[in-house]
């Protein structure tokens, strides 16, 4: 019985000691605002200045790392899937099939009710519904010149709008709320 006892107190041993040595696996993704704040703000002001930036910037490129964090990611995975030419950029007719399939997925996702993959006639009037109000509710927003239509200008200044306001609508650290985010989806769902 003492045999037993010390051999599975040895073997719990070791097993806590193989864990314990096992390396710890490297953070995925982005760094965290706290480490990239302790790597990147030099004169510890708490804030990074353009210099402090570009060296970011060179700093993530000659590591691998794509700069942009999130986004950065989205735009690579983009370019992976959309561009045709093999040109490592996104022209126009490329940039227009990307939307034309986000907005096909987005639809799907919120507006698909029999989780069939396709949308029937009712679920198709249901998203061109959606889809029209929040064209409706971002003209009524940003359509300073009042003529029906988006100008370069007015489409910059939604643009910045829906950044400040932040992802989904929710209050950024740079302030912002829902205000310009078009309607809300039905049944409580979020639009993308």
């Amino acid at each position: 019985m003492k045999n037993k006892t010390i051999l599975s107190l040895a073997m719990i041993l070791a097993g806590t000691a193989i864990v314990a040595a096992k390396p710890q696996k490297e953070r995925q993704g982005p760094p965290s605002h706290a480490d990239f704040m302790e790597q990147f703000d030099t004169d510890g002001d708490g804030t990074i200045s353009e210099a402090e930036r570009e060296s970011a910037r060179e700093t993530m490129k000659s590591e691998g790392r794509r700069p942009g964090g999130r986004q950065g990611q989205i735009r690579q995975k983009m370019i992976e899937k959309f561009d045709a030419d093999g040109d490592g950029k996104l022209t126009g007719d490329e940039r227009k099939q990307a939307r034309e399939a986000i907005r096909q997925q987005r639809q799907l996702r919120h507006f698909d009710a029999d989780g069939d993959g396709q949308l029937n006639a009712a679920e198709q009037a249901e998203a061109q519904a959606f889809e029209d109000e929040r064209k409706a509710q971002m003209l009524e927003r940003f359509d300073a010149d009042g003529d029906g239509l988006l100008s370069d200008e007015e489409r910059q200044n939604a643009k910045q709008a829906m950044r400040k306001a932040g992802p989904r609508g929710q209050k950024s650290q740079r302030g912002g709320d829902r205000e310009g985010r078009g309607p809300k989806p039905p049944s409580g769902q979020e639009a993308a």
